[in-house]
């Protein structure tokens, strides 16, 4: 199934992941935004919204793969990370998940710093780090399946941040006054939009 709009199958094919770009009018109430994309594309179960120019989770860049908050490494625990390790060969693998030891945010930091070494070591230097061709998209493609068995990928996704980092107490980095209603630790829903008393 599907709609006329976005249609599940495009002459036989499945169709790319719907991606919005809403005005700042549209962003500014998560609720009703994402009313609007259950309706359009509720069917397909996922889509990519990108947030107007000028939108931002936070005040302040607290932590990215370059700069270091010891404070965040330190109390942010990554839970249980998931070295996903692939077994076969000429383009048929199996993935075992092998969960690891949980570790604090900075050391889940020097490996990924590591990893990315490697990777841009291996790099044609070709691509920018706004666009990449659909040569290089090709090429490391071919890097990725060649050395999916030597150089298995590890996710750190369950990694919540500790209460104390925001002047309201609740957990997570986005700044309540900055980023409006898409603060992930209070997202609008039916619990708190459609109930006339609050659920403890």
């Amino acid at each position: 199934h599907g709609t006329k709009e976005f249609p599940i199958l495009t002459n036989g094919k499945l169709m790319d992941t719907p991606v919005f770009h809403p005005t700042e009018e549209e962003f500014s109430s998560f609720y009703e935004y994402a009313q609007k994309l259950d309706r359009l594309v509720g069917h397909i179960g996922v889509c990519k919204v990108v947030p107007p120019p000028g939108w931002r989770a936070r005040a302040d860049d607290v932590y990215t793969l370059e700069t270091s908050s010891e404070r965040l490494d330190n109390e942010c625990i990554v839970k249980r990370p998931i070295r996903q390790n692939a077994i076969g060969g000429k383009g048929f693998y199996v993935n075992v998940h092998e969960e690891k030891r949980s570790m604090k945010l900075g050391d889940f930091k020097k490996i990924a710093q590591e990893q990315a070494t490697v990777g841009s070591s291996r790099r044609s230097g070709r691509e920018t780090s706004s666009t990449y061709s659909t040569e290089v998209l090709a090429e490391l493609e071919k890097k990725f399946w060649r050395n999916i068995l030597f150089n298995p990928p590890m996710y750190g996704a369950d990694c919540p941040v500790p209460k104390g980092f925001r002047e309201d107490g609740l957990g997570g980095l986005f700044s309540p006054e900055v980023c409006g209603d898409w603060d992930l630790a209070r997202l609008p829903s039916l619990l708190t939009v459609g109930l006339r008393k609050r659920v403890p």
